[in-house]
């Protein structure tokens, strides 16, 4: 492969029915360890891992990736790439709205089927076939050169189609992938990590201060503050707040009123509630909660 760093960017724009366009990016430069946060968003992701020495984090879970691996995530799930080292990195990924595929009728699948319907935060790496990774990979780089030219007056059409048969491959992959496996096979990572990740996941309203989660592993709170930060590359009190605010996203999207998801997430105060989502989403709850009954809002959250 040729020797150069790159980023390409597209989007993808079929009908109007759409609140955001679907994104294509490709990119190939050196990375380093510190320059990749946890985000979550409200969108469908489609990464594949093409080169470097990195792992995934999705919840409360690391994966070893090879070349050709694919990530899926559906809206809401933690997830961030993990470089080991400063390195060649290259991937893909393409973000779907939700709602891209809503014109089709009840009875027709969804191509975004197995990023909806799987458990949250599980079943997230593919490990293509061997009679399926290269005519995946053909797809994809065929789409790459397309988009890139930006030149075809069908392009958009063109690169749609190209998207439909790699979500078809995807779905056909994952129906016949065995997780348990995988799971055994490909997650790294630090037994109590995974612990203290899951509590928060499933205690995340009772939960108000990092304090309450040394308590519950009869840790000190500067012991437990330094392994997750050192882990996750994170504060543990920011870490806490992402995922309270991740719930409280999927309320207000499901119908809750702002005082009900400031509360179930796990705030006390509705102002500072309301302050802190708006820091971190960009809008305040009640205009999320507006644009969420129309449309689901894709937006991007990360800490620096």
């Amino acid at each position: 492969m040729e020797e150069r760093n790159f980023i390409i960017d597209a989007d993808i724009n079929i009908y109007s029915g759409l609140d955001e366009k679907i994104r294509f990016h490709h990119s190939r430069n050196i990375g380093k360890p510190d320059e990749f946060f946890l985000h979550i968003n409200n969108f469908c992701e489609m990464y594949v891992f093409i080169e470097g020495n990195a792992k995934y984090l999705i919840e409360d879970k690391y994966y070893n990736l090879n070349y050709g691996d694919v990530i899926i995530l559906k809206p809401n799930e933690i997830h961030r790439a993990v470089l080991m080292e400063e390195c060649i990195y290259e991937r893909y990924f393409i973000l779907i709205p939700t709602n891209a595929f809503s014109y089709l009728k009840d009875n027709v699948d969804s191509p975004i089927d197995c990023f909806i319907n799987r458990p949250f935060g599980k079943n997230n790496i593919i490990h293509l076939s061997e009679d399926s990774r290269e005519p995946f990979m053909d797809i994809l780089k065929k789409m790459d050169a397309l988009l890139e030219n930006k030149s075809a007056v069908t392009m958009d059409y063109l690169s749609y189609g190209y998207l439909l048969m790699l979500l078809n491959i995807l779905n056909k992959n994952y129906r016949h992938t065995d997780f348990d496996t995988i799971e055994k096979d490909t997650a790294v990572h630090s037994d109590l990590l995974s612990k203290i990740l899951n509590y928060i996941h499933y205690n995340i309203s009772e939960i108000n201060t990092a304090k309450d989660i040394a308590n519950h592993f009869y840790l000190s709170l500067p012991y437990i503050s330094t392994f997750f930060s050192n882990h996750m590359k994170i504060p543990i009190s920011k870490y806490i707040q992402m995922k309270k605010i991740a719930k409280a996203k999927l309320m207000l999207s499901s119908g809750s009123s702002v005082t009900d998801a400031c509360y179930e997430s796990g705030f006390n105060n509705c102002s500072y509630f309301i302050k802190v989502f708006k820091k971190i989403v960009g809008i305040t709850p009640h205009e999320y909660k507006n644009l969420s009954e129309r449309n689901n809002r894709n937006d991007y959250i990360k800490y620096e």
